[in-house]
Protein backbone atom coordinates (compact mmCIF):
# COMPACT_ATOMS: atom_id res chain seq x y z
CA UNK A 1 0.00 0.00 0.00
CA UNK A 2 2.87 2.35 0.83
CA UNK A 3 4.55 1.76 -2.52
CA UNK A 4 1.31 2.48 -4.34
CA UNK A 5 0.96 5.79 -2.46
CA UNK A 6 4.54 6.71 -3.38
CA UNK A 7 3.80 5.80 -6.98
CA UNK A 8 0.68 7.94 -6.97
CA UNK A 9 2.67 10.79 -5.43
CA UNK A 10 5.20 10.48 -8.22
CA UNK A 11 2.40 10.49 -10.81
CA UNK A 12 0.86 13.54 -9.17
CA UNK A 13 4.23 15.28 -9.11
CA UNK A 14 4.68 14.59 -12.82
CA UNK A 15 1.22 15.95 -13.62
CA UNK A 16 2.01 19.10 -11.63
CA UNK A 17 5.30 19.49 -13.43
CA UNK A 18 7.46 18.77 -10.38
CA UNK A 19 10.40 16.46 -10.37
CA UNK A 20 9.78 13.34 -8.30
CA UNK A 21 13.34 13.42 -7.01
CA UNK A 22 12.75 16.76 -5.25
CA UNK A 23 9.75 15.27 -3.47
CA UNK A 24 11.85 12.31 -2.38
CA UNK A 25 14.53 14.62 -1.00
CA UNK A 26 11.86 16.58 0.88
CA UNK A 27 10.58 13.33 2.34
CA UNK A 28 14.09 12.36 3.37
CA UNK A 29 14.61 15.74 5.00
CA UNK A 30 11.42 15.47 7.03
CA UNK A 31 12.04 11.83 7.92
CA UNK A 32 15.52 12.74 9.16
CA UNK A 33 14.13 15.68 11.12
CA UNK A 34 11.43 13.53 12.67
CA UNK A 35 13.88 10.85 13.76
CA UNK A 36 16.24 13.50 15.14
CA UNK A 37 13.48 15.12 17.18
CA UNK A 38 12.11 11.83 18.48
CA UNK A 39 15.63 10.82 19.52
CA UNK A 40 16.08 14.13 21.34
CA UNK A 41 12.75 13.70 23.10
CA UNK A 42 13.56 10.19 24.26
CA UNK A 43 16.95 11.37 25.60
CA UNK A 44 15.25 14.22 27.43
CA UNK A 45 12.81 11.86 29.11
CA UNK A 46 15.58 9.66 30.41
CA UNK A 47 17.95 12.44 31.42
CA UNK A 48 17.39 12.20 35.18
CA UNK A 49 14.56 14.70 35.54
CA UNK A 50 12.47 11.85 36.90
CA UNK A 51 14.66 11.60 39.98
CA UNK A 52 14.00 15.22 40.92
CA UNK A 53 10.28 14.66 40.44
CA UNK A 54 10.50 11.51 42.56
CA UNK A 55 12.33 13.46 45.26
CA UNK A 56 9.64 16.13 45.20
CA UNK A 57 6.77 13.68 45.49
CA UNK A 58 8.46 11.53 48.10
CA UNK A 59 9.19 14.59 50.27
CA UNK A 60 5.63 15.76 49.80
CA UNK A 61 4.34 12.35 50.81
CA UNK A 62 6.56 12.34 53.90
CA UNK A 63 5.30 15.79 54.91
CA UNK A 64 1.69 14.74 54.51
CA UNK A 65 2.12 11.52 56.46
CA UNK A 66 3.87 13.45 59.24
CA UNK A 67 1.02 15.97 59.38
CA UNK A 68 -1.58 13.21 59.35
CA UNK A 69 0.12 11.39 62.22
CA UNK A 70 0.09 14.47 64.46
CA UNK A 71 -2.93 14.76 66.71
CA UNK A 72 -4.88 17.90 65.79
CA UNK A 73 -4.82 20.54 68.49
CA UNK A 74 -8.32 21.45 69.64
CA UNK A 75 -8.84 24.61 71.62
CA UNK A 76 -11.40 24.94 74.39
CA UNK A 77 -13.56 27.09 72.14
CA UNK A 78 -13.62 24.39 69.45
CA UNK A 79 -14.43 21.72 72.00
CA UNK A 80 -17.53 23.58 73.13
CA UNK A 81 -18.67 24.22 69.56
CA UNK A 82 -18.33 20.54 68.72
CA UNK A 83 -20.48 19.55 71.66
CA UNK A 84 -23.03 22.23 70.87
CA UNK A 85 -22.15 24.76 73.51
CA UNK A 86 -22.04 27.95 71.50
CA UNK A 87 -20.66 27.69 67.97
CA UNK A 88 -23.33 26.49 65.60
CA UNK A 89 -21.20 25.84 62.53
CA UNK A 90 -20.24 22.32 63.60
CA UNK A 91 -23.80 21.50 64.55
CA UNK A 92 -24.98 22.39 61.06
CA UNK A 93 -22.72 19.68 59.64
CA UNK A 94 -24.35 17.02 61.83
CA UNK A 95 -27.30 14.91 60.76
CA UNK A 96 -30.69 15.39 62.36
CA UNK A 97 -30.45 11.98 64.03
CA UNK A 98 -27.18 13.00 65.71
CA UNK A 99 -28.70 16.28 66.85
CA UNK A 100 -31.66 14.42 68.36
CA UNK A 101 -29.30 12.13 70.28
CA UNK A 102 -27.54 15.16 71.71
CA UNK A 103 -30.88 16.72 72.67
CA UNK A 104 -32.02 13.49 74.36
CA UNK A 105 -28.79 13.35 76.37
CA UNK A 106 -29.61 16.82 77.70
CA UNK A 107 -33.23 16.01 78.34
CA UNK A 108 -34.50 18.46 75.75
CA UNK A 109 -37.35 18.25 73.24
CA UNK A 110 -36.26 16.30 70.11
CA UNK A 111 -39.00 17.29 67.65
CA UNK A 112 -38.83 20.07 65.09
CA UNK A 113 -36.81 21.25 62.12
CA UNK A 114 -33.03 20.91 62.01
CA UNK A 115 -32.60 24.65 62.58
CA UNK A 116 -34.81 24.42 65.69
CA UNK A 117 -32.79 21.47 67.02
CA UNK A 118 -29.55 23.40 66.53
CA UNK A 119 -31.02 26.44 68.23
CA UNK A 120 -32.08 24.33 71.22
CA UNK A 121 -28.61 22.83 71.53
CA UNK A 122 -26.96 26.23 71.34
CA UNK A 123 -29.23 27.62 74.03
CA UNK A 124 -28.58 24.76 76.41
Amino acid sequence: EETSSKASEADLSKSLGEEPSSKASDDDFFNDLESELSGALSEEKGSGDDSSEDDFFSSLQEDLSHQMSEKPKVSKKEETSQTGGGGGQDLVKLKVADLKVMLKERGLKVSGKKSELIERLQQS
